[in-house]
C-alpha cells in the first residue's frame, strides 16, 4: 500500500495491494460526493488509511469491495465535528 509502506511486514504484498485498492475506492467514493482541496484529500486519505489498518488487523484482509464497504462505515459523516477535513463541501 503506497501510502502505507510502513506496514510492510505487517501485511503480505497482496494484503496491502488489496488494501490499498480499498482505500482508492473509499475515497473515489468520498470525492464523488463532497469537494476537497488537495491538503483536505491528503489528510483523508491519512485518516482513512489509518482506520483501514486497524480494520485490516482486528477483521483481517478478504477483498478490496468488502473492505471498502466497512472502511466507509467507519468514517463519521462529513456534517459530523469528527469528520477530518477542515475544508470540504458538498457539490450542490
Amino acid at each position: 500500500m503506497e501510502s502505507c509502506r510502513h506496514l510492510k511486514g505487517v501485511f503480505d504484498s497482496l494484503d496491502l495491494e488489496i488494501m490499498e485498492r480499498a482505500l482508492n475506492s473509499a475515497l473515489r467514493t468520498l470525492k464523488a460526493h463532497h469537494v476537497m482541496d488537495a491538503r483536505g484529500e491528503d489528510d483523508l486519505r491519512s485518516f482513512m488509511g489509518h482506520k483501514l489498518t486497524a480494520i485490516a488487523n482486528v477483521q483481517g484482509v478478504s477483498d478490496a469491495a468488502t473492505l471498502r464497504g466497512r472502511l466507509l462505515r467507519e468514517i463519521p459523516l462529513p456534517s459530523s465535528p469528527d469528520f477530518p477535513l477542515r475544508v470540504l463541501t458538498e457539490h450542490q
